[in-house]
C-alpha cells in the first residue's frame, strides 16, 4: 500500500476519533442548555442540510483546486466548530455551531474518498477503500468513551478540547507528509 494512502487513512482514524466523540453526548449537551428534543433535531438536521447544500460544489472545487486543500479546510472547519462548542451556553448556540460543522462533512466526506481514488490505481481501489473505511472506524469505536470520560472526568469544555486538538493534529499531518496528487482523469467508454 502506498505511504501516502497510509498516512490519510491514519488521519482518518484521528479525525474521527474526535468527530465520534460528540455525536453520542450531543442529546445531553443540548439539553443540559435547555434545550429541547426538538432542538436536538434541528442540530441533526442543520448538519444535513448544510452538508446537502454544499457538497456539491465543494466537490468541485475540489477538482479543480485540489483535494488536500479542501480537506484541510474542512479539518479547520471541524476544529473551529469544536472550540466553539466548548464555549456555547445555548442550545441555540450549539444548533448554530452544528450547522456549520456540516461543513466539515461536505468538505471531506466525498473529497476524502476522491483523495483515495487518486492515490491508488484503478484496479487497488477496492482495498484502498477497505482500509480507509477500517480507519474510519476504528477512529470512532474510542472516541464515545473517551469524549465521557473527558466530559465527566475533566469538563465538557475539555472534551471539546481534545476533538479540536485532533483536527489542528490531523491538519499538521496531513500538510506536511502527504503530497497534492492530481485527480484520475475522467474514465471513457465507448
Amino acid at each position: 500500500m502506498d505511504v501516502a494512502l497510509i498516512r490519510l487513512t491514519i488521519f482518518a482514524f484521528l479525525i474521527n476519533t474526535g468527530a465520534g466523540m460528540i455525536l453520542p453526548i450531543l442529546p445531553l449537551y443540548v439539553r443540559e442548555l435547555g434545550g429541547t428534543g426538538l432542538l436536538v433535531g434541528l442540530v441533526f438536521s442543520g448538519v444535513s442540510l448544510t452538508r446537502t447544500l454544499v457538497s456539491p460544489p465543494l466537490g468541485y472545487i475540489s477538482d479543480r483546486y485540489g483535494r488536500r486543500i479542501t480537506i484541510v479546510l474542512g479539518w479547520l472547519i471541524y476544529g473551529t466548530a469544536y472550540l466553539g462548542f466548548a464555549v456555547a451556553t445555548t442550545a441555540w448556540a450549539v444548533i448554530l455551531l452544528f450547522v456549520y460543522y456540516g461543513l466539515f462533512y461536505a468538505f471531506t466526506e466525498g473529497v476524502e474518498r476522491a483523495f483515495v481514488a487518486d492515490l491508488v490505481s484503478a484496479e487497488r481501489q477496492g482495498t484502498a477503500y477497505g482500509w480507509y473505511h477500517l480507519m474510519i472506524g476504528l477512529g470512532s469505536l474510542p472516541a464515545s468513551l473517551l469524549f465521557g470520560w473527558i466530559w465527566k472526568a475533566v469538563s465538557p469544555s475539555a472534551a471539546f478540547l481534545v476533538g479540536a486538538g485532533l483536527a489542528l493534529l490531523a491538519m499538521v499531518l496531513l500538510l506536511t507528509l502527504v503530497k497534492e496528487v492530481p485527480s484520475h482523469p475522467a474514465s471513457t467508454s465507448g
